[in-house]
């Protein structure tokens, strides 16, 4: 991961303020920030300060599930916005991907930003491609994406398996797996994250392994934190903070993620001003 220390005045925000819209036609306008997905328990507010924490951490994120339509898109757009304005986005699409603009940008300050990794659509980006991508992760560059798949472990499987053969060593460069799930509620169906896993080194060998950080009860309805010293220990080490620093700053985290919901600060744009002005403040 890279630090977060960098002057957002030294660049540039044109990539926030005209992101290319990637998902189904005519939803690119009112679409739901990670505060609407709140208020819709998508997720609860410990889980979107751990995902604001990993996307200023410059970590990389893939959203799974395994029906269509159930909004990979739209939440990780909506993670998108919780990015600092100081990162770069780089778009890429289709089997055949044009990775060309990553000679143009700095790796350590670049999202690399595809629709989806697999073989389902035309835009999609599968076969060697996500190999070269992959690679330019192991360089510093960062992926937001969206796939195919019930569970972690299906995300990695397919992406070692044929045509795309993604080393084992290259696969700990994803650093956390969302999973989506519909859910058919009493007047309508609801979407839920079913899990947030997080990759962490394995204690032997150059292997990564899963480690849930939450899961969701659908008896109650309710989403499940991990608390084990171990799956914090995970967590902090892979954040690269100690934990103590991490437990305060997800504690900060949420405050402030319920402030803005208490104020009713909830729309895309209104959002994107806030984190933009909350980043600038700490310069």
């Amino acid at each position: 991961m890279q630090g977060v220390k960098r002057s957002a005045r030294a660049l540039t925000q044109k990539a926030r303020n005209e992101t290319k819209w990637w998902g189904a036609k005519g939803r690119e306008t009112n679409r739901p920030s990670i505060l609407n997905l709140v208020k819709s328990s998508t997720l609860d507010v410990e889980m979107a300060a751990v995902l604001w924490l990993l996307m200023e951490r410059k970590g990389s994120v893939v959203v799974a599930s395994e029906a269509p339509q159930v909004g990979k898109t739209t939440f990780l757009s909506a993670l998108l916005d919780l990015m600092p304005p100081w990162y770069n986005a780089v778009y890429v699409y289709g089997k055949d991907a044009d990775l060309g603009p990553l000679k143009e940008n700095k790796p350590g300050s670049s999202y690399i930003l595809a629709p989806e990794l697999g073989p389902d659509s035309a835009a999609h980006v599968w076969g060697k491609s996500v190999v070269s991508i992959f690679k330019a992760m192991d360089k510093g560059f960062s992926l937001g994406t969206t796939f195919r798949a019930d569970s972690p472990e299906e995300v990695f499987t397919t992406l070692q398996g044929k045509p795309a053969s993604v080393p084992q060593k290259l696969l700990g460069n994803v650093h956390a797996i969302v999973n989506l799930r519909l859910v058919q509620g009493v007047r309508s169906v609801n979407r839920r994250v079913c899990q947030l896993t997080l990759t962490s080194h394995a204690e032997k060998g150059d292997g990564w392994r899963l480690v849930t950080l939450t899961g969701w009860e659908p008896d109650s309805d309710s989403h499940i934190h991990m608390k084990s010293s171990e799956t914090r220990s995970a967590l902090a080490a892979r954040m690269e903070m100690d934990g103590d620093e991490l437990e305060e700053d997800l504690t900060a985290r949420q405050r402030r993620l319920r402030a803005w919901l208490d104020i009713g600060l909830t729309g895309t744009e209104d959002l994107r001003k806030a984190i933009t002005k909350h980043y600038r403040s700490r310069e």
